[in-house]
């Protein structure tokens, strides 16, 4: 690892650590500003690993491109949600689109793909048209809610498809990140259209964070990766058991 991977690896880092820490006093206190701050976090994260990519000419850009862009979309719905339940899911829906195409770029598109989704899909739409207890106020939101289910139910299955056909630091990452993100939006409907009271919001952002770094630290590691090689999880692991 030369000099310039561990700059980047440490700011990553640094940004990761900024956002648990915002994240904590987020579920203790709430408040616009300090959600403001996680969510600018892991957005500021994909802009210096596109920064990083495009200085290195990295084979990767693209993906690295469509990560950002997808952050981008999840910080405005982060921002708008609350306000308006479907300017925020059409923003969130727009972000899964951007990391199902990054996923794309990563890995083409093959059978096990669809094979994969099309379970995760049954999971997600079945929650949404299928759940006795979901109470949706109107048929709009619930044709929305089925929509978005059905995206990021895709680009999770997209996610694990990857991880089974190649099985390195860079895919179990967004494998991770994504199936935290997927499980996130579960907590999120349990708590919108269920009334099961903080807990489930709690558990909600508990996750969405985490998954939202880990989705951002993917295009850092993406620099320089061959998805055909596995060394990488030993080089930065190597290089993490030194300091």
């Amino acid at each position: 690892m030369n000099k310039k991977q561990k700059i980047f690896l440490w700011i990553n880092l640094f940004l990761v650590f900024l956002v648990c820490v915002g994240n904590y006093f987020y579920l203790s206190r709430g408040g616009m500003k300090l959600q403001a701050f996680c969510s600018g976090i892991f957005v500021l994260m994909g802009i210096i690993n596109l920064i990083y990519a495009a200085a290195a000419r990295d084979k990767n850009l693209r993906f690295n491109i469509m990560m950002a862009v997808g952050l981008v979309c999840a910080f405005l719905a982060d921002m708008t949600i609350a306000a308006d339940f479907i300017t925020g899911v059409i923003f969130f829906a727009a972000g899964h689109i951007c990391y199902l195409l990054a996923y794309c770029v990563l890995e083409k598109i093959a059978r096990v793909d669809f094979g994969v989704s099309f379970i995760v899909v049954c999971i997600g739409g079945s929650l949404v048209i299928a759940s006795p207890f979901l109470e949706v106020p109107n048929e709009i939101m619930q044709w929305a809610g089925l929509i978005y289910a059905c995206i990021i139910s895709v680009m999770t299955g997209k996610a694990i498809a990857n991880f089974i056909r190649i099985r390195n630091l860079l895919t179990k990452m967004l494998l991770i990140g994504s199936v935290l993100f997927f499980f996130s939006d579960i907590m999120l409907v349990f708590d919108w259209f269920l009334g099961m009271g903080s807990i489930m919001w709690i558990f909600c952002i508990g996750m969405y964070y985490p998954a939202q770094c880990l989705l951002a630290l993917s295009s850092y590691l993406s620099v320089g990766c061959d998805a055909e090689k596995d060394e990488r999880y030993e080089k930065y692991a190597e290089y993490m058991d030194e300091v």
